[in-house]
């Protein structure tokens, strides 16, 4: 047991990406079916008042993402407002920055040329620093992408679980 264990922990960056990917693949299910489980009490209870199953699935669908939108409707104003506040002072932040940087130049114009260079150097290598981190912000603009449809994949599947609940209860004890 502790040779295979071994085996398995040294041959793990080989089979690496199979199981990130299995993982990938099943957590919105994983996800869905946490969500179901939830949620089936209050469904239970809308049905047994009269509520059509699908029916009382979509109010409480209704009822959530009604909330999320109010909440989207009240937030995306202020938030446009940041943005465009942020977009104006963009100008006054550089001629800011730029005069920071000539203050440092003028304030140490007595040192020697090297220190110079090397404050020229710490300069240049905060500007990378800062052009590589918003480079890296945009290059995860496909990770936020995944991250919608992994989300928008969720209601779904949640759906279906609890309008088939019966159906795949009859399933399983059929399986076992």
């Amino acid at each position: 047991i502790i040779l295979f264990l071994y085996l398995l922990y040294m041959l793990y960056p080989f089979y690496q990406a199979v199981l990130i990917f299995i993982w990938q693949l099943f957590l919105p299910f994983l996800i869905s079916i946490f969500i179901a489980y939830l949620l089936y009490p209050t469904i239970e209870k809308l049905q047994k008042q009269g509520v059509w199953r699908p029916l009382a699935i979509l109010l409480i669908y209704f009822l959530f993402f009604g909330t999320l939108a109010y909440g989207g409707y009240k937030l995306y104003p202020a938030m446009v407002e940041q943005l465009r506040e942020f977009n104006e002072q963009i100008p006054q932040l550089m001629d800011m920055y730029e005069n920071i940087i000539m203050n440092i130049y003028e304030s140490t114009s007595f040192l020697p040329e090297m220190i110079h260079g090397q404050m020229d150097r710490i300069i240049l290598q905060l500007e990378k620093s800062v052009e590589d981190m918003i480079g890296n912000m945009l290059s995860h603009v496909t990770k936020v992408i995944d991250f919608i449809f992994f989300l928008a994949v969720i209601p779904v599947i949640v759906f279906y679980l609890l309008k088939d609940y019966p159906k795949l209860k009859n399933l399983l004890k059929q399986i076992s």
